[in-house]
């Protein structure tokens, strides 16, 4: 369930690399890693508008079904058999992004070294391959440079992604802008990106979160309520305004019934499962003082999705 969470402080996560006594970086890398795989992941699947091959689909499938063996199988006789298939060796990148997310500590470096050559090898394929350009800037952006990182590789892709899709561009810049601690660019970026593409979830969560991060929590509401206003029924808007109750403690009663309400359209986004869902709301209810309610929506979450951390870490902590 990586992708329900908000994107964790990469920075401070590599600071702790570089500061931690010699016989502790190890672990710190392995963890700026896991972050890394969890904002590939974040907008991995679904995150832009497509029509996808038959092969993506069943990827996909396999991917929410947690089946990341048979989807690494799928996935490697995809590109044995459409070598030259940009599309084909993205998918596979993030069926091995998955993979490394479930893998022990020890081994996500080799899942990790799997992912990044087979991004770029879609982005070598087919230079205008957006989605592929935009996995692999996050990986030269995030990881150590030992592991494969170049922060002036990331700024390339992202620049090539702005000629490409301005929209797109934006989202990219900010998230460099942000990386490097540049928070008033970062949201420049952002909000150029949603009224370049209104439509685009991307740009609206990217933004809502920045402003998630500064304790903003009405202005962070604002992005997806603007929204709801245009789509009545935007699903992704739906669960962030419940992720945004969960997160600041304010308008609990909406954010239960944003969360409801996505849970009963019974269509969720592959970044948005129903398990986070659940999860979400369980938070919500907690905060509500609806303990019991609580429990069980945690019960239900792990129940969708047994391997997921923060759920279980939540139900020990409430006693359930």
């Amino acid at each position: 369930m990586a992708i329900s969470a908000p994107i964790p402080d990469a920075l401070f996560l590599k600071s702790l690399a570089i500061h931690a006594p010699r016989g502790e970086r190890l672990c710190s890398r392995m963890r700026i890693l896991a972050v890394l795989l969890l904002v590939i992941a974040f907008f991995g699947p679904g995150a832009w508008a497509q029509t996808l091959p038959p092969e993506a689909n069943e990827i996909r499938a396999l991917l929410r079904a947690v089946k990341l063996d048979e989807a690494v199988t799928r996935g490697e006789s995809w590109t044995k058999a459409s070598p030259n298939d940009s599309v084909a060796w993205h998918w596979l990148g993030r069926v091995y992004a998955q993979q490394a997310i479930k893998a022990s500590l020890f081994s996500k470096p080799g899942w990790a070294a799997k992912t990044q050559d087979a991004f770029e090898r879609a982005v070598e394929l087919d230079g205008g391959n957006i989605e592929a350009r935009f996995d692999l800037m996050q990986f030269y952006l995030v990881a150590p440079r030992l592991m494969g990182g170049s922060a002036d590789k990331a700024r390339a892709q992202a620049e090539a992604i702005a000629k490409l899709d301005p929209g797109r561009g934006h989202i990219a810049r900010g998230i460099i802008a942000e990386h490097d601690d540049e928070s008033k660019a970062a949201e420049r970026e952002y909000r150029a990106a949603v009224a370049a593409s209104p439509d685009e979830p991307r740009a609206r969560v990217a933004l809502s979160n920045l402003l998630s991060k500064q304790k903003r929590w009405a202005e962070a509401r604002a992005v997806f309520t603007e929204q709801l206003a245009r789509k009545p029924d935007d699903a992704r808007s739906l669960y962030q305004l419940g992720k945004i109750a969960a997160l600041s403690g304010e308008e609990l009663a909406a954010g239960l019934e944003s969360l409801d309400r996505y849970l009963g359209k019974k269509e969720f986004a592959d970044e948005l499962p129903e398990s986070a869902a659940h999860w979400r709301r369980a938070l919500v209810l907690e905060r509500m003082g609806r303990r019991d309610e609580a429990v069980a929506a945690l019960r239900k979450s792990l129940e969708l999705d047994p391997t997921a951390e923060a759920p279980r870490k939540d139900l020990k902590r409430l006693g359930g």
